[in-house]
């Protein structure tokens, strides 16, 4: 991390950009810490008396709907999927993700175990973009009250609530209104086996497991964790998905879920669910020496976890996925990847579809952004009906979730976009290292509001 001293850009032209790219509620959050224990927070500085707002510059949108102004106590729990024991390792990984703060804001986590930083002023890179004053300014706001928890702690207070060394942080885990964090049952290290990055192992796990159960009645959880756990399943999302893309004449690569002593089909991919779908949980067609039952057996940890075969899509790997990051139902960014051999291919524009030919073929023909958005519109209100329908609330989606996003071919040649995996837990995140500190400060304003509103809602559930 770097801190860069407070100034306030004078350009017009850059705060002009700026107000073109935020939404601004009334009521916006305030910005708390914790230390590793999170006994203690440290709120930062309210806002100057000279505070100018944006409702002093422009009108709001009619259509914008505006919460009440209510603070929320929010306690992250960062994932322990990735967490890192060096910083040479976590400067190398796409999860780790750089950012400029001001005094006050590295003053509010100086306590956090594990961080570093770096001091500059802002005079010594030019480059730095000129918009840390907006996070200054909207300090003091109603929103959320954020406090912070290692995993190692979280773990050990459910697992022994009662111990008298973790009834403190018991009593403060039970005193916040959303919690984020605990255990994603959606990564490969979610099971009991020694590698397991949440070192929950016999009957700790189901104590955890059942005291999670207990704080879940009386603090909620974003996402629910009934929704990841059912997430972690894979097979039923991809069902669903199936079922939009025939609803709308799309392609989609086939996949059937594979039977304990069946028989694995060849030359198709094989993906395990309750996986992050690392190298341990898919095996490509070329590796025939992994396809046999006794392999996926040594892979699998659990009796939940279950194997499928799936048509492979070459386009994955010559013409990457386009990962779709949707707050509110709309798409916030687009983050392109692509697989780099070596020497690296040019990668292709993100919105660009190839000519009708080859699926290699690398010349394009037109622009298809409607018809991109419309693809990822259609595909998320088809989701979002047929997560809800059953229960009669509001799935996870609604907030935030990724949509990752791969091209195919028919026997003829058209291509058709499809959804290769739905992300909804906190570490869908990874690839927003590329992207640049604006459009991220934007990014989670943005999931503030949205998250706000939500928690809003909950609230009224005992009236009509």
């Amino acid at each position: 991390m770097e801190v860069d001293n407070e100034q306030e850009d004078g350009e017009e032209e850059e705060e002009d950009q700026v107000k073109r790219l935020t939404i601004v509620p009334r009521r916006a959050p305030s910005v708390a810490h914790a230390s590793r224990a999170a006994s203690s927070r440290y709120l930062l500085a309210a806002r100057s008396p000279d505070f100018r707002t944006l409702d002093s510059v422009e009108p709001y949108p009619s259509a914008l709907k505006l919460v009440e102004p209510h603070t929320y106590k929010l306690l992250y729990v960062p994932d322990a999927s990735r967490e890192h024991r060096q910083r040479d390792e976590a400067h190398s990984d796409l999860a780790w993700v750089k950012r400029d703060l001001t005094k006050d804001q590295l003053e509010a986590i100086k306590d956090m175990k594990g961080s570093y930083y770096k001091a500059r002023s802002i005079e010594d890179d030019l480059a730095t973009e000129g918009v840390t004053y907006w996070l200054t300014e909207w300090q003091g706001n109603n929103g959320f009250d954020v406090s912070y928890m290692l995993w190692s702690d979280f773990k050990e207070t459910l697992i022994d609530p009662r111990n008298p060394a973790n009834q403190t942080r018991w009593e403060f885990i039970r005193s916040h209104d959303i919690i984020i964090g605990g255990m994603d049952y959606t990564v490969g290290g979610c099971y009991d086996h020694p590698n397991s990055c949440y070192d929950l192992h016999g009957n700790a796990r189901n104590v955890y497991e059942a005291t999670l159960l207990a704080l879940a009645r009386v603090v909620s959880f974003w996402p629910p964790i009934p929704q990841v756990r059912a997430a972690a399943h894979k097979w039923s999302t991809t069902s669903m998905l199936d079922m939009i893309a025939a609803a709308n004449g799309w392609q989609r690569p086939k996949t059937t879920v594979l039977t304990p002593g069946g028989v694995i089909p060849t030359g198709t991919m094989l993906k395990r669910s309750h996986s992050n779908c690392g190298d341990d949980f898919v095996i490509l067609p070329p590796e025939s020496d992994l396809r046999s039952l006794s392999e996926l057996k040594s892979r699998t940890s659990s009796g939940e976890q279950r194997w499928a075969s799936q048509e492979y899509v070459e386009t994955l790997k010559t013409l990457g996925e386009w990962r779709c990051f949707v707050l509110g139902g709309h798409i916030a960014f687009v983050v392109h990847t692509i697989h780099k051999p070596d020497p690296p291919s040019p990668p292709c524009d993100p919105i660009d579809l190839p000519s009708q030919g080859s699926p290699g073929h690398r010349r394009h023909v037109y622009r298809p952004s409607a018809h991109f958005r419309n693809f990822v519109d259609k595909t998320y209100k088809g989701l979002v009906a047929q997560e809800s329908n059953p229960t009669g609330v509001k799935c996870s989606l609604t907030v935030f979730f990724r949509m990752d996003i791969g091209i195919i071919f028919d026997a003829q040649g058209k291509p058709s976009y499809f959804v290769n995996e739905i992300e909804r837990t906190q570490t869908m995140c990874m690839w927003l290292k590329t992207v640049e500190d604006t459009t991220n400060r934007t990014m989670l304003d943005t999931f503030a509001r949205i998250l706000h509103t939500h928690m809003t809602e909950l609230d009224n559930i005992y009236t009509y």
